[in-house]
């Protein structure tokens, strides 16, 4: 891969278990690194939750291997959130590829 194709801006949102004075446990996301990433369509379907259409995005992303991310992180690109499915990593190219779905809360 070469490094101009790294051209979509992305930031990794870490996950943050907060809990409060009652002992309640929240998720959070709080933003992470910022990179630059090579993104593909990876397909996506159409599915019926509670009487309501949903459209399924997912897409594949590559980064550069440097970038701390595990699956119970968050990717944001263009101001909307994705859920990371799976994280290939090829230590051969120096590049990580993650399986990304959007995020329909």
């Amino acid at each position: 891969m070469k490094a101009g194709s790294y051209e979509w801006p992305i930031t990794i949102l870490k996950h943050q278990i907060t809990i409060s004075e009652f002992g309640d446990q929240q998720d959070d996301y709080v933003a992470g690194q910022s990179t630059r990433a090579f993104i593909a369509p990876n397909g996506g379907q159409r599915t019926d939750a509670n009487d309501e259409v949903q459209y399924i995005y997912r897409k594949s992303i590559t980064v550069r291997s440097y970038l701390d991310v595990n699956e119970f992180d968050r990717v944001e690109l263009n101001n909307k959130q994705y859920r990371i499915l799976s994280i290939d990593k090829d230590r051969i190219k120096n590049q990580q590829t993650l399986i990304i779905e959007q995020v329909h809360d």
